[in-house]
Formats: C-alpha cells, sequence, structure tokens
C-alpha cells in the first residue's frame, strides 16, 4: 500500500507540475481549473477542495479524540466529544499562523511518528507470525 500510495502521489504531483508549466493563472489547483472551464471552474475547484478538507480534518481529529479517551481511560459525554474535538482542531491549525517553515519542520518529526511504528510491526512481526492460526482465523 505505500508503494501504491508513492506512485500515486508522485503521478498528481506530476500532473501539477505539468498544470503549472502550461498555465499562468496563480492560484494553483483552482487556477489550473479556471484555464479551461473559466472562473466557475476555478470556484468549484476551490469550494470542493475546502469543503473536502473540512471533512476530513473533523474525521482525523474525532479520530484522534476516540483514540485518545480510549487511550486515557476517559469516558466522554457527545458534548465532551465535540469541545475536545475542536480543540484538537484549533491546536493543530495554531502552528500554520507561523507559516510553512514552521509546519514544515514539524511534519518532517512527524511523519517518522507513522513510519517507526510501520517498519517495527512489519519486522518484529515476522517472529510472532503462525501460519497455522493464520489459516484457522480463515477458515472458521
Amino acid at each position: 500500500s505505500w508503494l501504491v500510495t508513492a506512485v500515486g502521489s508522485m503521478l498528481l504531483a506530476y500532473a501539477f507540475a505539468k498544470c503549472g508549466m502550461y498555465s499562468k493563472n496563480p492560484g494553483g489547483m483552482s487556477g489550473y481549473a479556471e484555464y479551461p472551464f473559466g472562473k466557475g471552474g476555478n470556484f468549484l475547484c476551490g469550494y470542493t477542495y475546502g469543503v473536502s478538507l473540512v471533512i476530513a480534518n473533523v474525521a482525523i481529529a474525532i479520530s484522534a479524540v476516540g483514540y485518545g479517551s480510549q487511550f486515557f481511560g476517559m469516558e466522554l459525554s457527545p458534548v465532551m466529544t465535540a469541545v475536545a474535538t475542536i480543540a484538537v482542531i484549533w491546536i493543530t491549525t495554531l502552528p500554520n499562523f507561523g507559516g510553512p517553515s514552521i509546519t514544515g519542520k514539524i511534519g518532517s518529526i512527524t511523519v517518522w511518528g507513522v513510519i517507526i511504528p510501520v517498519l517495527v510491526i512489519s519486522t518484529v512481526g515476522w517472529f510472532f507470525f503462525s501460519g497455522d492460526m493464520y489459516a484457522a482465523n480463515w477458515n472458521v
């Protein structure tokens, strides 16, 4: 899955690089859409991207609150979950006010919080792998 994701992201970056070469419109992705589709394409591209970011960020924040409440053994009411989710969104938004240099530094550190556990689990896990148990779980 990492290989597929890496190839897909590289292809997407290549497509945006090509768009940047052919389009002189500013505004990134929305500006690229304005070239063939006009102002309506620019608006739709920017609007749908913004809506997708809002939905994705809320989903990630709710997941973080849910995992955190289980990790710390807390039981949250729906109102407390909503307040904690809003707090997570604001806490993670604050570094963005410092500009891309701060968020880039944070991202270069936190990416290892994803890569290291995956590498450890995928390598150490092979020592505990049991083919019999795997087959038994699939042959109910």
